[in-house]
């Protein structure tokens, strides 16, 4: 599955943020609003938003980037930081 980070850490809403966050998985005995799991089981912080260096960084990517809608919402997933660079 081919991904592309999208670029700049305001470019989304705070609304829009937590619509994407919304689809990384609760972690378990912890507050879905600040933690959860990315589609690779990594754990994210939300207040670690576009945070390269933290452990727990995340960021915004398209699942589709060779769409033409490729800022669609469906497209859009929280990934950590690192698994995207790797």
């Amino acid at each position: 599955m081919g991904r592309k980070s999208t670029p700049g850490r305001n470019q989304y809403t705070q609304a829009e943020k937590r619509k994407v966050w919304m689809k990384a998985m609760p972690l378990d005995g912890h507050p879905p609003d600040i933690w959860r799991r990315d589609a690779f089981g990594n754990v994210i912080n939300w207040q670690e938003y576009g945070n390269p260096v933290s452990k727990y960084g995340w960021e915004i990517i398209s699942d589709n980037p060779g769409s033409d809608a490729m800022g669609a919402m469906e497209h859009l997933q929280p990934i950590h930081c690192r698994q995207n660079n790797t």
